[in-house]
């Protein structure tokens, strides 16, 4: 086993470690605020972990909110690999699914069952103008994607009520939703009576050309290195300005294409609520799981878990699902600290070392002034 393999697996059983021991240390703050609440958190994690795999419907409900979950995820990791942020994951998943109900209502009856494909083309090149148009800024007039996306979210989410409780209100429908899709653009479900669909092969697939773009093309190599150091990309000949505009793109794209997929595998329309906050839980579940396809999965099936066990745990035990998503924070929080200790750690020099270079320096500075002293007397 050489040098680079064992570094390799040191890093990785750090991580590891850090994960495991943010985990429990979220774990145990949570637990303090449960007994202010006056419940017991043994029972308490027991409903929130455990319920969730107690029969096959519940199993069905992690796996169906694990699809866009990880479909969004795998956009921000792209964003995260070029060192870009896009937290617009919410306006750009309801430009998806948008996409998808204006194909149905359409153009869908002329398709047939093809309108499944048109719409997620089409819902992902109008995730893709939304990411773009804020990485364009980025490149052009050196605006903040953060800043830009999230100001698209209140405009995509706005204009999508206005939509559900106007032009496209579905006749005769007390609630804000739209038409319903047809029978035929619906992805069917693995298992009768569960949410176990066949969408999870999608993710799969995504997952794989995650990898294999990062991994395996130059463009990815490129991604990876304009992430790495700005200036480093530059002289190798990469252009920034182009990467950032292309690159959140791509991350939208993925967002409004699980905004396709949702409609087709689960909701069927658009409306209140149909986002669930899958731009926000999707950054969380990226940065969890390193940006790395595996841990992205592992960290979205997790999220998945506590989001339904929140729902039974709020039932059985009355703690309010907002605890999950202080717990959520909490695990992230300290698995960000944990990795800047890490670094502080890695390119902080010993004692001996840091000596050595104080002499060094030193050393140079006096043979400097003796020259230009010597240079002076002449």
């Amino acid at each position: 086993m050489n040098e680079v393999t064992k570094q390799k697996i040191s890093d990785l059983l750090k991580t590891l470690a850090i994960i495991l021991i943010s985990f429990v240390a979220a774990m145990l703050i949570g637990a303090i605020f449960v007994v202010i609440l006056g419940k017991s958190p043994l029972e308490t994690y027991k409903q929130l972990i455990l319920s969730p795999f107690t029969n096959m419907g519940n199993f069905g409900t992690i796996i169906r909110n694990m699809i866009p979950l990880s479909l969004v995820a795998i956009g921000v990791a792209f964003a995260g690999k070029c060192g870009l942020s896009n937290l617009g994951g919410d306006g750009q998943f309801l430009m998806g699914a948008l996409a998808m109900i204006l194909v149905s209502t359409t153009i869908g009856k002329h398709l047939g069952w093809m309108s499944i494909i048109v719409g997620m083309l089409l819902g992902t090149v109008f995730g893709a103008v939304c990411g773009g148009f804020a990485g364009w800024l980025k490149a052009k007039f050196k605006v903040s994607e953060i800043i830009t996306v999230l100001m698209l979210n209140y405009i995509v989410e706005y204009f999508i009520a206005y939509l559900d409780h106007g032009p496209m209100l579905k006749a005769g429908s007390s609630t804000p939703q739209t038409e319903s899709i047809a029978e035929y653009e619906r992805i069917p479900r693995i298992f009768e009576g569960t949410m176990f669909s066949y969408s999870i092969l999608i993710v799969l697939v995504c997952i794989l050309l995650y990898w294999i773009v990062m991994q395996k093309t130059t463009f990815g190599y490129k991604i990876r290195v304009l992430g790495g150091s700005v200036k480093a990309a530059q002289y190798g000949g990469v252009d920034p300005e182009k990467y950032y505009t292309k690159v959140m793109a791509i991350s939208g794209a993925f967002a409004g294409f699980a905004g396709v997929v949702e409609v087709c595998s689960f909701a069927y329309c658009v409306q209140d609520g149909i986002c669930n906050s899958y731009g926000f839980n999707g950054v969380l579940i990226a940065l969890l799981g390193f940006y790395h396809p595996v841990g992205i999965l592992l960290a979205a099936f997790f999220f998945s878990v506590l989001n339904v066990g929140g729902n039974v745990m709020q039932i059985t035990c009355a703690v309010p699902t907002t605890f999950v998503s202080m717990l959520k924070g909490l695990m992230v929080l300290f698995i960000l600290l944990g990795l800047s200790a890490k670094l502080k750690k890695k390119f902080r020099p010993s004692k001996k070392q840091a000596c050595e270079d104080l002499k060094e320096s030193v050393k140079s500075t006096v043979e400097t002034t003796v020259k230009m002293k010597e240079r002076e007397a002449v």
